[in-house]
């Protein structure tokens, strides 16, 4: 009996032992990831300010926060952990040296962190860890436009969690940053940036996760990419839904390893380099994607350093794979017929721009410089653009549309522009057009020019035919990131860069041109594909 006792006194003792030795384990591995110890609710900028601090929750109550009502914005001092930097129109907010600190708001509606000045980032993180940003949104207080700053910058910070934000233009980029790790953006929205949505250099363990991409890329002049990353390791973007860019790339990687794209959807956005800009070392894989009516010529480029994605076996997806997968087919509806208006004076053929319009010249002269609303006056189809020396005519948004001389005499019909830095006729946006019979150049003698006479921006189907395209103007037909042009029967003649230049052009045919007098090549070619002179292929192939 006493063996029995004994022995069943033992097993108790070790049971508290072991339930002690349990206890103390929990215990250690709680204090390693300390709880916020204070959760201030705040309501005011410079409550936010003096919350700012290691292992702590700040709680943003619904409202609006501007970074300029603080009281000591623009002065230094006032706390450790974070500072005003002068960026030239104003002042940024860095965080820096903070450890543990999450910054919630109580929604992406409902909580806005905002800056006036362009030149500054909403929010800088520098050299913080294990910082969490959620629920709300941050960017400037002006309409968007040009900006040099973006919204959230990141430097030399670790273990950065943004959570269900919204980040906006006018803001160049919605997330930046470089030489951090451990970066989550998830379930977010990043919309109105004229550059880029993301855009990261030298930060390893990248995660982008279900967060929604839209309007990237200025209006007018477009953008760089939805997603840069220089020198990054081991970068997930999945889930993601990208709509409504206008980029040179959706996505420009250079000196990149383990990309993976995935599950992401491209809708409705236009491109106007190469959809995909990969340096030949990068390692990027692509899976489940889907691309839906989307302008996109190019998927990769074409000279030869560029790289490509691979597929989950690794095989290579190349640029007739992904045209293969996701080409669009539209059916071809005939075009409304045009309705035909006669010019005799350059107002009368400023006037007649619009859609479904056959603009027929009847004069002798239009001289650009003379419209009655020259430099200032502003149409539904064109507008004036200032150039260094003087207004820019620029055609924007029409469809179907003709300019032609009556009787075919391009000799007896010339369209003039005085300025020496502006294109004669500046295309933008336009799809079925044709330009005939009648003569472009610029007034002043053949001399320094920085402007073309026929320049066309992300246009599809053009044709340029029996026209006279002359210098002083720097190129007769200058064409970027357009689709299936038609240069035929042209004399092109002292222009003083050369005759032809096409960049970014998927489809061009060049048919019976004469080239004279030229300073440069008569055709150039960069980045394009599908160009044929005179019923050959141009590069041979």
């Amino acid at each position: 009996m006493k063996r029995i006792i004994s022995f069943s006194l033992i097993f108790a003792l070790c049971l508290g032992l072991l339930a002690g030795c349990a206890g103390a384990q929990e215990e250690t591995i709680a204090t390693l990831e300390p709880a916020a110890e204070t959760e201030p609710v705040v309501n005011t900028m410079d409550a936010f300010l003096a919350a700012i601090g290691p292992d702590r929750t700040v709680t943003l109550a619904e409202g609006t926060y501007n970074l300029a009502d603080a009281a000591d914005y623009g002065r230094s001092g006032s706390s450790a952990y974070y500072r005003w930097e002068n960026v030239g129109d104003g002042y940024q907010l860095v965080l820096t040296g903070v450890d543990n600190l999450t910054i919630r708001g109580a929604g992406m509606e409902e909580t806005f962190l905002e800056a006036d000045p362009r030149d500054a980032n909403i929010l800088v993180l520098e050299k913080c860890f294990r910082v969490t940003l959620e629920d709300f949104t941050a960017g400037h207080t002006q309409e968007p436009g040009f900006c040099s700053a973006g919204v959230v910058d990141l430097q030399a910070s670790m273990a950065v969690t943004l959570r269900r934000v919204g980040l906006y233009g006018c803001g160049c980029t919605g997330l930046s940053g470089g030489n951090s790790t451990d970066v989550q953006l998830l379930d977010s929205h990043i919309y109105d940036c004229s550059s880029s949505g993301v855009s990261l250099y030298r930060c390893d363990e990248v995660r982008i996760q279900n967060t929604k991409f839209s309007d990237i890329g200025h209006r007018e002049e477009g953008g760089y990419a939805v997603f840069s990353l220089s020198g990054c390791r081991d970068t997930m973007i999945s889930g993601c839904e990208i709509t409504g860019a206008i980029t040179t790339a959706l996505l420009d990687s250079w000196d990149s390893l383990n990309l993976t794209l995935k599950k992401c959807r491209f809708t409705d956005n236009r491109v106007t380099g190469n959809a995909f800009s990969l340096s030949a070392d990068d390692y990027a894989v692509m899976e489940d994607c889907m691309f839906g009516d989307n302008v996109i010529r190019r998927w990769y480029s074409r000279e030869g350093w560029n790289g490509t994605f691979v597929n989950s076996q690794g095989q290579e997806i190349t640029e007739a794979a992904m045209k293969k997968m996701f080409a669009t087919v539209t059916p071809q509806e005939p075009l409304p017929e045009q309705t035909t208006v006669e010019a005799a004076t350059v107002d009368e053929l400023l006037c007649a721009i619009a859609p479904n319009t056959r603009i027929v010249l009847t004069g002798k002269t239009y001289d650009l410089s003379t419209a009655s609303d020259y430099a200032a006056g502003a149409g539904e189809y064109c507008y004036w653009e200032e150039s260094a020396d003087g207004p820019e005519l620029v055609i924007s948004g029409v469809d179907n549309m003709t300019i032609e001389s009556a009787d075919g005499v391009l000799t007896s019909h010339t369209i003039t522009a005085t300025p020496r830095y502006a294109n004669v006729l500046r295309f933008e946006g336009c799809t079925n057009l044709r330009l005939a019979g009648f003569t472009a150049g610029h007034t002043p003698e053949p001399g320094e020019c920085t402007g073309g006479v026929l320049r066309f921006d992300n246009c599809d189907t053009v044709a340029v035919e029996n026209c006279g395209l002359y210098g002083c103007g720097v190129l007769g037909v200058w064409a970027v990131s357009c689709g299936d042009i038609q240069v035929k029967g042209c004399d092109i003649y002292e222009c003083s860069w050369g005759g032809i230049s096409l960049e970014y052009v998927s489809g061009a045919s060049i048919e019976n041109c004469t080239f004279r007098d030229l300073e440069g090549e008569n055709i150039m070619v960069f980045e394009c594909d599908e160009v044929f002179l005179d019923g050959q292929d141009f590069f041979g192939e």
